[in-house]
């Protein structure tokens, strides 16, 4: 009976010693482990609710503000920022909101060095509900290209975020340069008016003819060309908005495409600059200003015989 109790006792002191030993060797290690590390400042923000992203330079500032699925440029009547750039901008926060972080340096002389400074760094802030949830300085990329350098204005300490955010923060126009894009085989109607001359012409079954009292036939393959470009259309650059050097008010080519489910019109105004062979245009239904090439505006500039 004693043997048997004493054997319970050894046997219960062995299972809180292998108990000790698994805490102190998994959780507790972990926990030790990590609580030196330093906080990641973008952790826990939940970056699916982001409605607002601010990015300021020295000369510049671009903020992104959700309106339903789409990212509006602040500050403009009505351009929206490029898909493919915003997408890649959101999956990249998502990687840094649990990416590894590590103090590169804790000397705030060296600020300038990691591009951290408000000269060469990129200060973002995150906005979740119009609430701020972080504000950092996103300095230079690291030399794996796999992170880049972090900080903020009020501590001293830089970090690495192995994230690479810079890469994605780097560019110099956030706006979208897409004029149209839509289905071309949905367009049944492409009308043009020019100063001196307009015409219509319209598809029905498998043919395109002119509308007129007595429609003549026309060349589907050179009908091709101009539907193509009515339904994708992309700017060669984007001017500065001012509507008064632009010759849109009295424009010398407006172009129409109408079918199913799009209502397409461009408008073409004065060259940019002397031989610049760039052109001011614009959609019917919005005031944003583009330049689109020679070339597409020399596709718009049509007469009825270039489609027979």
């Amino acid at each position: 009976m004693i043997m048997n109790k004493k054997n319970l006792i050894l046997g219960g002191i062995l299972i809180l010693l292998i108990a000790a030993a698994y805490i102190y060797n998994g959780p507790f290690k972990k926990w030790q482990a990590g609580s030196g590390k330093p906080k990641n400042p973008l952790a826990g923000i939940e970056m699916d609710k982001l409605d607002k992203i601010e990015i300021f330079r020295l000369n510049s500032t671009t903020i992104l503000e959700k309106i339903g699925d789409k990212w509006k440029i602040g500050g403009t009547k009505n351009f929206y920022s490029k898909i493919d750039s915003v997408n890649s901008l959101l999956n990249v926060l998502k990687e840094a909101e649990t990416a590894d972080i590590e103090i590169a340096s804790e000397n705030k002389n060296k600020k300038a060095e990691f591009n951290v400074d408000d000269i060469s760094g990129i200060n973002l802030q995150l906005s979740v509900a119009t609430k701020v949830r972080t504000n950092i300085m996103v300095g230079k990329m690291g030399l794996d290209y796999s992170g880049c350098y972090i900080s903020s204005a009020n501590e001293e300490k830089i970090y690495y975020l192995k994230a690479n955010l810079r890469s994605y923060l780097d560019l110099e126009d956030w706006r979208d340069n897409i004029i149209f894009s839509n289905d071309k085989t949905k367009i049944n109607k492409v009308r043009f008016q020019f100063p001196n001359q307009q015409f219509t012409i319209e598809k029905k079954g498998d043919q395109w003819s002119t509308v007129s009292s007595k429609p003549v036939a026309l060349d589907s393959g050179k009908v091709d060309e101009i539907l193509s470009l009515m339904s994708s259309l992309t700017a060669a650059k984007i001017p500065e908005q001012n509507f008064k050097v632009t010759g849109l008010e009295k424009s010398q080519i407006i172009v129409q495409a109408t079918g199913e489910g799009l209502d397409n019109t461009i408008m073409v105004g004065n060259e940019s600059a002397k031989g610049s062979n760039l052109y001011f245009a614009k959609r019917g239904n919005s005031d944003n200003i583009y330049l689109i090439t020679k070339d597409d505006r020399d596709k718009l500039n049509k007469k009825i015989q270039n489609f027979k």
